[in-house]
C-alpha cells in the first residue's frame, strides 16, 4: 500500500511581514494568509486523493488556522489531529527577532559560508538532528497508521500534513 503526503506551509503571517523569525512562538494569520490558506484548500479539493485525506498539523496557532481552513475548504466535519513533532524548529529565546536583533546579540553570526547554519546552532534551541529526527518520525508513522486495514472500520487512504518549516520538501503558498 502506498501513501500519499501532502505538506503545505501555514499562511503568511504578521511576523513573516515583519521578517521576524517564528520558531515555537505564534504571529497570526494576516488577510493575505487566509486568501492563502484558502486557495490551497481549493486546489486540493481538485485532488481525488487530497479530498478523503486525514489533516493533521502542528499545534502552533497558524499551522492550525491553516489547517482549519483547509478543512472547511474541504467541507470535512471530523475533527483535525495536532502533533508535536509537526511544530517548525525552535530558535529558543530567538524565537519571534529580527535579524538585526540576532546580530546584535551574537556578532558574526550571519557571516561567511555558513551563513544559513545559524538556523541550527541558536544557544537554547533545536539542532538540525532534533528537529529532522522528530519531523522523520511523524512523516515515518504514516504508512504504518495506514495499515492494516480492519474490515468495518474507515480508514484514510492518505494523509495530509499540515506545517511551517517543511515547506521546503512540499508546497510553498508564494513569496
Amino acid at each position: 500500500m502506498s501513501a500519499v503526503i501532502y505538506l503545505v506551509r501555514h499562511g503568511e503571517t504578521e511576523w513573516n511581514r515583519e521578517r521576524r523569525y517564528q520558531g515555537w512562538s505564534d504571529s497570526p494569520l494576516t488577510e493575505r494568509g487566509l486568501a492563502q490558506a484558502e486557495a490551497i484548500g481549493h486546489l486540493l479539493c481538485a485532488l481525488p486523493e487530497a479530498r478523503s485525506a486525514e489533516l493533521v498539523a502542528s499545534p502552533i496557532g497558524r499551522a492550525r488556522h491553516t489547517a482549519e481552513t483547509i478543512r472547511q475548504c474541504l467541507g470535512r466535519t471530523a475533527p483535525l489531529r495536532f502533533d508535536d513533532r509537526l511544530r517548525e524548529l525552535s530558535f529558543g529565546s530567538w524565537d519571534g527577532l529580527r535579524r538585526s536583533e540576532i546580530a546584535a546579540l551574537r556578532p558574526g553570526t550571519f557571516d561567511g559560508e555558513g551563513s544559513h547554519e545559524w538556523y541550527f546552532a541558536t544557544p537554547d534551541g533545536e539542532t538540525y538532528e532534533v528537529f529532522a529526527g522528530r519531523a522523520a518520525l511523524a512523516l515515518e508513522e504514516v504508512p504504518c497508521r495506514l495499515r492494516p486495514f480492519v474490515p468495518g472500520k474507515k480508514r484514510p487512504d492518505d494523509c495530509l500534513h499540515v506545517d511551517q518549516r517543511l515547506d521546503a520538501f512540499g508546497m510553498a503558498l508564494g513569496p
